[in-house]
């Protein structure tokens, strides 16, 4: 994970201060992107990928470069990969993330596997100051193979040595973990 140490970087957003968003390019290296929804939480949908948070108008950015994870071993990248942003962090460190209409390709849907997913998500998220891991919670819809809302959470936990957790944090509490494979 390359973390570039900058005075402006803000600080975390641990109850020490006021939350603001990291400096352009402090933040950026090989992240895990877990999602649960409240369909199947502890089944999160799973990520490999870059963040990076460039500058833009300004202002620090985030920008995601993913492919989805096979749901069975959690660790063989699957489909096309998907590329989210630059995506602004506003000055309170928050951001929405639109997906758009996406396909998730059914090896890497851990609720129903081998059956894709169309759906289009939003993520809001914070990003204060440098850490290693950020969150939110998301919200949007599905439209096949089931039509309705989705809500949930996700993770952004940032890989030092690239090596997928085998418990990946699907949220911002700290007991929200996948189940074991």
């Amino acid at each position: 994970m390359a973390r570039k140490e900058a005075l402006d970087a803000g600080p975390s957003d641990d109850g020490g201060g006021p939350c603001l968003p990291p400096a352009p390019g402090v933040v950026s290296g090989t992240a895990l992107m877990a999602i649960g929804t409240s369909i199947s939480p502890s089944h999160p949908i799973l990520f490999f990928g870059q963040i990076d948070t460039p500058e833009q108008d300004g202002r620090t950015a985030v920008l995601f470069r993913y492919h989805p994870l096979d749901a069975s071993d959690r660790q063989t990248e699957v489909g096309e990969e998907l590329v989210l942003g630059p995506y602004a962090i506003e000055d309170d460190g928050s951001f929405d993330a639109d997906t758009g209409e996406m396909t998730l390709p059914g090896e890497a849907n851990a609720i129903l596997p081998g059956v894709p997913i169309t759906s289009t998500l939003i993520l809001h998220g914070t990003i204060c100051g440098v850490k290693s891991f950020y969150c939110g919670t998301v919200t949007g819809s599905s439209t096949f193979p089931v039509e309705g809302p989705i809500t949930g959470d996700f993770g952004l936990d940032l890989l030092e040595d690239g090596r997928i957790p085998a418990q990946p944090r699907y949220g911002c509490a700290e007991d929200q973990l996948a189940a074991p494979l």
